[in-house]
C-alpha cells in the first residue's frame, strides 16, 4: 500500500530558528483524525472508517504531503502550505517548517 520508499527518506520539522526538532517515516506522518474522518466520509461514505478505510485515507493524505514538499529543496514554512495540506497535520506547534527527503 506505501510507495517504496528510499532508504532513510523522511518527514524533518523545524523550528522558527530552522533548528531540527525531529523526524519520522512516512507511515508515521502525525495527521489530524479530523481530516482522517473528513477524508473517509468523502472517499468511502463511512464517518466511522474501519482499520483498512483509515489506513487507505492515510496513504493518500500522506502522499498528498510528500508531493507537495518534494517539488522544493529545502524546508518548507508550514503556513505557506495549501490550507487543506496544513489541516492534514498534527503537528507540535514549535514546528514551523517541514521537508521531505533522505
Amino acid at each position: 500500500m506505501w510507495r517504496k520508499q528510499e532508504k532513510n527518506e523522511k518527514f524533518f520539522f523545524f523550528n522558527q530558528a530552522g533548528k531540527a526538532i525531529g523526524s519520522c517515516k512516512q507511515e508515521e506522518l502525525p495527521l489530524a483524525e479530523e481530516a482522517v474522518i473528513k477524508k473517509s466520509i468523502l472517499f468511502f461514505d463511512d464517518p466511522t472508517p474501519c482499520f483498512i478505510h483509515k489506513n487507505a485515507v492515510t496513504v493518500r493524505l500522506t502522499e498528498e504531503v510528500r508531493k507537495q514538499l518534494t517539488a522544493s529543496n529545502k524546508p518548507v514554512l508550514i503556513e505557506a502550505l495549501p490550507v487543506e495540506i496544513q489541516e492534514y497535520l498534527n503537528l507540535d506547534e514549535e514546528a514551523v517548517f517541514i521537508a521531505y527527503g533522505c
